[in-house]
């Protein structure tokens, strides 16, 4: 009965395989078709679509998130036959962003970490690869200024989303928790474990590190079950570090938003974010004038920040997240109203949100 069953999953692989190759080929007629058209090989409304459709086909058992996950790797090898594809990353190695990347382009395509963020920014607009991701919010810590101020400087778009559950493990050489005296990691991912720390480290003391991957890797030189890192899973295994508690973050919806940027513009899905930027003048009522144009065309709007614009004192740029996209007839109405009305504004992009 078992060697029956084997039977029939080879010969199912071999039929999967057959079909995986007939892709292949056509992933490389399309890829000459693009390089003729000098079309871009990655379009995120077209991932959409595809993801989209595969939910609908699932007929189980398989879960739809198993499901997409191989559909991910699959369209990674594809794309990198169509083309070889740069992605710049906020790193080192490990670093969450890298995770988003990952789950974003899959294994197959060259992923370039960064050392900060105004390396990813400038390794995109001197096309030394096609796209970069940075964070740009936290559900618990906030919003990312470092990424708000590049978008300002550098004149790229947000070409699409990517929404990343956030789990913080404790990693470490250590047999149990009583061992450890220091504990590594950046300050954002010591404050959204911080109620635990307390709980369960009260003896440890905080060594903050430029990335959380960073810390993972300086406990690793170390080779001190005296020192922890918080980290990624993703880290623990590149280190070879031991997790020794999984998921020790206080918020149960820690999520984080990473922004995929580019020269070019997305194209419209159907289900879409715009975000921009501007400045205004300084007298009453001018934001609640500019807002207006969002409530009067029916636009939810989803995020809204204030940076300090560092060209005048006690001046403001604000940043607005709404759903829709720029070639929607409310959404144009809309952005030609903050226009007229801004002293600066930029449009930084109309992008697929993120569904997965």
């Amino acid at each position: 009965m078992l060697e029956e069953l084997r039977n029939k999953i080879d010969k199912i692989d071999e039929n999967l395989i057959q079909l995986l190759s007939e892709r292949a080929r056509l992933a490389e007629e399309i890829g000459k078709v693009k390089q003729n058209h000098n079309a871009p090989l990655y379009r995120p409304a077209r991932e959409q679509k595809i993801y989209e459709r595969i939910k609908a086909l699932n007929p189980g058992p398989l879960d739809d998130k198993h499901l997409l996950n191989i559909f991910r790797e699959i369209m990674s090898a594809m794309i990198s036959l169509e083309g070889r594809m740069k992605i710049a990353y906020l790193g080192p190695e490990g670093s969450f962003t890298h995770e988003a990347a990952v789950q974003k382009f899959g294994h197959s395509l060259h992923l370039v970490p960064c050392n900060d963020f105004n390396e990813v920014f400038e390794q995109v607009q001197k096309g030394k690869v096609y796209y970069g991701v940075l964070p740009i919010e936290n559900s618990t810590e906030g919003i990312v200024n470092a990424t708000l101020d590049g978008l300002v400087q550098y004149d790229l778009n947000i070409y699409a989303e990517i929404l990343l559950s956030i789990e913080h493990n404790l990693i470490s050489f250590a047999q149990s928790l009583d061992e450890i005296e220091e504990v590594y990691t950046h300050k954002q991912a010591y404050a959204q474990c911080n109620g635990w720390i307390r709980r369960n480290l009260p003896q440890a003391k905080f060594i903050p590190c430029s990335s959380t991957s960073e810390a993972v890797k300086l406990v690793s030189q170390k080779q001190n079950p005296k020192l922890a890192a918080i980290g990624s899973d993703i880290a623990a295994r590149l280190y070879g570090i031991p997790v020794l508690e999984r998921d020790i973050k206080d918020y149960e919806r820690n999520t984080t938003r990473f922004i995929v940027i580019s020269t070019q513009q997305a194209e419209k899905s159907g289900k879409d974010r715009t975000s921009v930027v501007f400045s205004l003048h300084d007298r009453p009522g001018a934001l609640y004038a500019t807002l207006q144009a969002i409530f009067e065309n029916e636009i939810n709007l989803t995020s809204i920040e204030s940076r300090p614009s560092k060209t005048e004192l006690w001046s403001y740029l604000f940043y607005l997240d709404f759903e829709g996209h720029q070639e929607d007839s409310k959404v144009k109405l809309a952005l030609d109203s903050i226009r007229e009305k801004a002293v600066f504004f930029r449009l930084l992009g109309s992008y697929p949100r993120d569904i997965r």
